[in-house]
């Protein structure tokens, strides 16, 4: 008899810290245009790749100052109508880094459609955001559908050297501080998402779009 068991790997999860107030992020011609090219391309399907931009002012401790605007936009999955994901494949990584100039001098996130369904971040688009939010120094994730309808928020996972906490008798009636180290917590907030408009097809867009087609095939 076989008594071993199938080990199942455990989600990440951190603390959430949610900060208040809603910062803005602004939507270039460039990058609605290259949104819109995916859209028509891929259907009703999901797609997901890298989004990149750039700090325009303010502080992400200070939500209602942040602003920033994207750069560019960089395809690398077209999943099924309820699901897409990205390994970051290197090749892919080297190909993009040839043909994306922001990449290099961007900071860069996460987008992904929902097709023709609401945008929103399910309990799947939240738990990719534990499990990145290491990755990257501030993460930036951009839900999108083809009615025009974003939503966006940054991440920042952020470690405390030490906290001090009370921690209370049974009893309540005493309690005694202790030092936690190594605290960490994910700060979160909203972005309100700004369009400046359009511009015309990107061929970068369409080669892509037609690679991944012929590496599903």
């Amino acid at each position: 008899m076989n008594n071993l068991k199938k080990t199942v790997p455990v989600k990440t999860r951190h603390s959430v810290t949610e900060l208040k107030g809603r910062g803005k992020l602004i939507i270039t011609k460039k990058v609605k245009h290259l949104i819109d090219q995916a859209h028509r391309l891929v259907g009703n399907k999901e797609w997901c790749g890298f989004i990149f931009y750039e700090k325009v002012s303010g502080s992400i401790s200070d939500p209602d100052t942040y602003v920033a605007k994207t750069t560019g936009l960089y395809m690398m999955d077209v999943g099924t109508e309820t699901y897409t994901a990205t390994d970051n494949n290197p090749i892919d990584i080297v190909a993009m880094d040839a043909r994306v100039p922001e990449f290099m001098t961007s900071r860069y996130g996460l987008v992904h459609t929902h097709h023709t369904m609401k945008t929103y971040f399910s309990s799947t688009d939240d738990q990719e955001l534990h499990t990145n939010v290491g990755n990257y120094s501030y993460y930036l994730s951009l839900i999108l559908n083809m009615r025009t309808e974003y939503v966006a928020k940054i991440v920042k996972l952020v470690t405390f050297p030490e906290n001090i906490v009370s921690i209370y008798d049974e009893d309540d009636s005493t309690s005694g501080d202790i030092a936690l180290t190594k605290v960490e917590t994910m700060i979160t907030f909203d972005l309100d998402v700004e369009i400046e408009g359009q511009e015309e097809d990107d061929d970068v867009m369409t080669l892509r779009y037609k690679e991944l087609m012929d590496i599903k095939k």
